[in-house]
C-alpha cells in the first residue's frame, strides 16, 4: 500500500522507530516523495542529528531537497551546501554540530538534516518552519529513536511509527506494536473522572519507581500528560489499562505504522497482532519503488 500525500499535506508529521534502522528516515523520504507528487512542498526536520557525511565523519542526514522546501540543518553547513541555500530563520536552539538554522534551497540540490535534541527547541523551530513553508504548513519531521518525548512539545503533531520485521523478531516487534496501540488509545482524563474517585495527577513520567511509590494507594487512577511520559513494562501498563487505572490529559494523534517486510508475509505478520493493531497499518514497504525514495520526476 502506497503512502497518501493527503495524509501530511497541512500537517506536522512525526517519525519515529523501535530500533536502529527501523525505516523511519527512508518513510519520511516516502511521504516527502508523496507532497512532491502531488506538486506541494514541505519543510524537513530532525530531532538531534545521526548518520555519517560520506568523506567527513561530521554527524547528519543526507536527504535530496528541491528548490523552495525548507530543512533545518547546522549552521556551519549551511554555506557548503550546493543547493544554494538561504537562511530563513535561527538560530534556534543548538546540537552538536553547533547552531541550528532553517535554511530554503534556492535549487535541487544536497541538504544535511541537523535537529536540536532539546524538545522546546525542536518545538521552535517547527514553529518557524509551519510559518515559513507557505502555503502548505507541511512539516515533516524525522524523529528520536525509540524516544517519543520530543513529540509532548509539538503542538498537533501526528506520530507515525516505523517497524522492520523479519522472521527473528516477529513476535518481539508484535508486542511492542500492540504496547504502542495500547499507549496510544487511553482514555482522557475528563471532569468526570475527577469526581469518581481517587487520583494521582503526575508532573513527571510514570515508571515502576512511581508505581512502588504509589503501591499503598492501590484504588487511584495515575494521570499523565500524554503516553510519551508512561515508561512501564508492556504488562504493567495493560494491567493499568485494563483496570481502568490510567489516563492521560493530553491526546497525540497515533497516525498508524509503517511496515517494512522481510522474509516475512503480510498474513504471517498479520496473525500475531490483535485485529485493531493490524488495521492500523498504514502502509507495507513504501519504500521499494525508486520514486519514493528518490523523487517523482
Amino acid at each position: 500500500m502506497p503512502l497518501d500525500a493527503s495524509s501530511f499535506i497541512g500537517n506536522l508529521s512525526f517519525f519515529a522507530g523501535f530500533s536502529a534502522a527501523s525505516g523511519k528516515t527512508m518513510a519520511m523520504k516516502a511521504a516527502l516523495a508523496c507532497i512532491r507528487g502531488v506538486g506541494a512542498r514541505a519543510a524537513i526536520l530532525c530531532a538531534g542529528h545521526e548518520g555519517e557525511r560520506p568523506g567527513s565523519g561530521a554527524g547528519g542526514t543526507s536527504v535530496e531537497v528541491w528548490e523552495g522546501e525548507i530543512f533545518s540543518t547546522a549552521a556551519s553547513f549551511a554555506g557548503r551546501l550546493d543547493c544554494a541555500p538561504e537562511i530563513v530563520a535561527g538560530e534556534l536552539g543548538t546540537s552538536a554540530l553547533g547552531p541550528i538554522v532553517l535554511v530554503r534551497a534556492g535549487r535541487r540540490g544536497s541538504g544535511i538534516l541537523v535537529g536540536p535534541s532539546e524538545s522546546a527547541a525542536l518545538a521552535a523551530v517547527a514553529d518557524e518552519a509551519m510559518r515559513a513553508q507557505y502555503p502548505h504548513h507541511t512539516v515533516l519531521v524525522d524523529g528520536a529513536l525509540d524516544r517519543l518525548s520530543p513529540i509532548s512539545a509539538l503542538p498537533n503533531a501526528q506520530l507515525f511509527c516505523t517497524v522492520r520485521i523479519d522472521r527473528a523478531n516477529l513476535m518481539h516487534m508484535s508486542q511492542r506494536m500492540a504496547d504502542l496501540h495500547r499507549r496510544s488509545h487511553l482514555p482522557l482524563w475528563t471532569d468526570e473522572q475527577l469526581r469518581r474517585g481517587a487520583h494521582i495527577i503526575l508532573d513527571g513520567p510514570l515508571s515502576r519507581m512511581v508505581l512502588e511509590k504509589y503501591a499503598v494507594q492501590e484504588h487511584a487512577a495515575f494521570v499523565v500528560k500524554d503516553f510519551a511520559h508512561i515508561f512501564l513494562r508492556p504488562e504493567e501498563l495493560a494491567l493499568l489499562a485494563a483496570q481502568n487505572k490510567l489516563f492521560v490529559q493530553k491526546e497525540i494523534d497515533f497516525h498508524g505504522f509503517i511496515v517494512a517486510l522481510c522474509d516475512v508475509g503480510q498474513e504471517e505478520c498479520g496473525a500475531r497482532l490483535p485485529p485493531e493493531v493490524f488495521a492500523s497499518i498504514l502502509s507495507w514497504n513504501p519504500y521499494e519503488d525508486e520514486k519514493h525514495e528518490h523523487g517523482l520526476p
